[in-house]
This record gives C-alpha cells, sequence and structure tokens, in this order.
C-alpha cells in the first residue's frame, strides 16, 4: 500500500475562501478514498489541529457509509511517557469518543497508542 498525501491547499488564498468552501473541499476530498476503499490514517495528538483533522475525517467516514462504502480509519498517537498525565487522559478518552462515533456509525476504526523505547525518547 503506498501512502498519499491529500491535495487540501488550492490556487486561491485560503483567506479569501469561506470557510464552508474549505470544509465541503476537506470532506470531498477525504470522501474521494473512501470510495476508492483507501483508508485514512489520523495521527492524533488531542490538540485542536488532530481533533479538527479527526472531526474532518470522520465526518467524511460517516457520510461514505451512509452512501453504502465500507470506510477504514485509524487513529494513532504516542505516550512519550513524559506527557502530563492529564494529557494522556484526554488523549485516551477523545479516542473513546472516537470509537463510539464510528461504531454507532458503521465505520471501521482502529486505535493505536503507541510508547517507543525510553532510550528513543
Amino acid at each position: 500500500m503506498s501512502m498519499q498525501t491529500l491535495p487540501l491547499f488550492f490556487q486561491e488564498p485560503a483567506v479569501s475562501v469561506p470557510i464552508e468552501t474549505l470544509i465541503e473541499r476537506a470532506l470531498a476530498t477525504i470522501a474521494a478514498l473512501f470510495a476508492q476503499s483507501i483508508p485514512c490514517v489520523i495521527p492524533f495528538s488531542g490538540g485542536k489541529d488532530s481533533s479538527t483533522v479527526a472531526n474532518l475525517v470522520l465526518t467524511a467516514a460517516k457520510q461514505a457509509a451512509i452512501k453504502g462504502h465500507r470506510p477504514f480509519v485509524i487513529a494513532s498517537t504516542s505516550n512519550t511517557q513524559v506527557e502530563n498525565p492529564e494529557v494522556e487522559r484526554h488523549y485516551a478518552r477523545e479516542l473513546r469518543k472516537m470509537a463510539a462515533f464510528a461504531q454507532a456509525n458503521n465505520i471501521r476504526f482502529l486505535s493505536e497508542i503507541v510508547t517507543p523505547n525510553l532510550a528513543s525518547t
């Protein structure tokens, strides 16, 4: 399987495009992957950027499932073993919410919290 970067950046400056249009474009780009049975991987940290990406991917997956596709979403985060315990609880809680959403919406979902070797952190 080859990796693919999504073309989410467009010719016109984003500030001149309504946010609704940008969201529609992002959802359409992600939906096209699900229509081809290509899974989407979400590198999830629990912050606002990765949470926005997760929302877009799961929204597109829900729409794809409604159309009869079998979307597959993988969410991965890293426990570096130096995080504040509240941050760890936050991303674990959010991954559980994603799993519940996926189950309720007929989305195949896998989440993984990876822990690097202590010598490599």
